[in-house]
């Protein structure tokens, strides 16, 4: 439904959707950014900041 918009409902750079047959295997699990100058950035505000914008 929200498809490729999703990551800008939640504010990250990517989301990966897995459909699950179990509900017990239903969750999020959150990556943190490996950029060693901006490690509390997403790749998208950095790409933002200091790159070519893509996204307002």
């Amino acid at each position: 439904m929200l498809s490729d918009n999703l990551r800008f409902m939640l504010i990250v750079s990517a989301v990966n959707l897995t459909q699950v047959n179990d509900p017990r295997q239903e969750g999020i699990l959150v990556t943190s950014n490996t950029h060693v100058e901006h490690s509390t950035l997403c790749q998208r505000c950095i790409s933002n900041l200091y790159g070519q914008r893509h996204y307002a």
